[in-house]
């Protein structure tokens, strides 16, 4: 998620706040709490009194991308596997040993 998904709320006057976000995901919810969309400010101006439930509808917003993102950085470390040999150096030189000193043996006793 990108910082568009954010909501910002700024003090406009003693009635109203200034809210600013994504306007297609936040609309229907701070219109229901009568905001209302101004091209030229780029925001919603929304009255004070809804102040408390327009910053519950950003911790909303804000738990939500974190989420998300915990969720895809989780998925994104279980898919990366640490490389684990399944055989050591050292076990593999000991099997070569044992396959030359076995291939001795069968050469000295034909």
């Amino acid at each position: 998620m990108d910082q568009e998904s954010c909501i910002k709320i700024e003090s406009f006057n003693e009635h109203y706040i200034l809210v600013y976000g994504n306007k297609e995901a936040y609309t229907s919810q701070i219109c229901s709490e009568g905001g209302e969309w101004f091209d030229k400010l780029d925001g919603w101006l929304v009255p004070v009194k809804n102040k408390s439930k327009i910053e519950l509808i950003a911790n909303i917003a804000r738990n939500t991308r974190i989420l998300l993102q915990s969720g895809s950085n989780y998925a994104r470390k279980s898919s990366n596997r640490k490389y684990h040999r399944a055989v050591s150096e050292d076990e593999k030189s000991d099997s070569e040993d044992e396959k030359s000193d076995s291939e001795d043996e069968k050469s000295d006793s034909e």
